[in-house]
């Protein structure tokens, strides 16, 4: 027999948004795995469900189609050390002209400086390969994407974004790459 959770769906950026209850039903073995999760997170059920069902209208669904895995981090950087350079670079671009550009068209309707900077920060921040900040000073912004994996991943990122920068008119005033950050400022 299903137990039942009454879901408040809330998802993070729209909290002032006014929330609506909805009843799910559940298998006891998924919901222990939420309340084991969402206390190991210290955080309440209903906020680990409305981050799960955030995340999946707001980038699986859209990227499902296009075969987006998630992949373990001592993977990805094994892979990167085995690639050259010039390879991840080629391979950004190609990756950059596929999902991104499909992604950003069906869910916003339009590519446009506006549509890519959300698709990053909600990319990036699903994707757990990277932690994603921005700051914004007079006319300019900066980008960082901070992580453990090496230059190459940074050269990867930096080709990767660059045919929806292209897309949208941004111009890219400078990218700094190191083994731990890619920098961009726009």
């Amino acid at each position: 027999m299903a137990d039942r959770i009454v879901v408040d769906v809330v998802p993070a950026k729209e909290r002032t948004e006014r929330t609506i209850s909805r009843s799910f039903r559940l298998s006891k073995s998924i919901l222990n795995g939420l309340e084991e999760d969402a206390n190991l997170q210290k955080i309440s059920t209903n906020a680990l469900v409305s981050k799960i069902l955030s995340d999946y209208v707001e980038l699986e669904r859209f990227s499902e189609p296009f075969g987006t895995i998630r992949v373990g981090r001592d993977t990805v950087r094994d892979f990167l050390e085995m690639v050259p350079e010039e390879v991840l670079k080629k391979a950004g671009l190609k990756a950059g002209k596929g999902l991104p550009i499909a992604v950003i068209s069906a869910k916003y309707g339009k590519i446009n400086a506006d549509s890519v900077l959300r698709f990053i920060r909600e990319y990036f921040g699903y994707s757990n390969l990277v932690r994603y900040s921005e700051k914004r000073q007079n006319d300019s912004m900066t980008i960082t994407f901070a992580h453990e994996l090496g230059l190459k991943l940074s050269f990867f990122i930096e080709a990767y974004l660059q045919p929806s920068f292209e897309i949208a008119n941004i111009k890219v005033k400078e990218s700094l790459k190191s083994d731990h950050a890619l920098m961009i400022s726009l």
